[in-house]
């Protein structure tokens, strides 16, 4: 019997507008899908080490209007002295 390993989420890069402020703090204000589609960020809930990705993410909870997502940032480990990375969202195989 043959056990299936279990797949991991289909990733979906996006345009994300963002903002630093005077400390440094990276915070993400719109998002913008490969399709074209503009969704402003209502508020950022919170932000951590994402935890099962690469050593250099961090997960953003965010809410658009009555929904909450998780957004990822990965930075670049070719450009580690800068904020130079990937903006994703993560949704299950169809």
């Amino acid at each position: 019997m043959q056990m299936n390993a279990p797949r991991k989420p289909e990733r979906t890069y996006l345009t994300v507008m963002s903002s630093i402020d005077q400390t440094g703090l990276m915070e993400p204000r719109e998002i913008i899908w490969p399709d074209g589609r503009r969704f402003p960020i209502d508020k950022v809930e919170s932000w951590s080490k994402a935890q099962g990705h690469e050593p250099n993410t961090t997960s953003y909870a965010i809410r658009i209007g009555d929904q909450r997502r998780i957004l990822y940032f990965t930075q670049s480990p070719i450009c580690s002295t800068v904020n130079m990375g990937r903006w994703y969202v993560e949704s299950p195989h169809q």
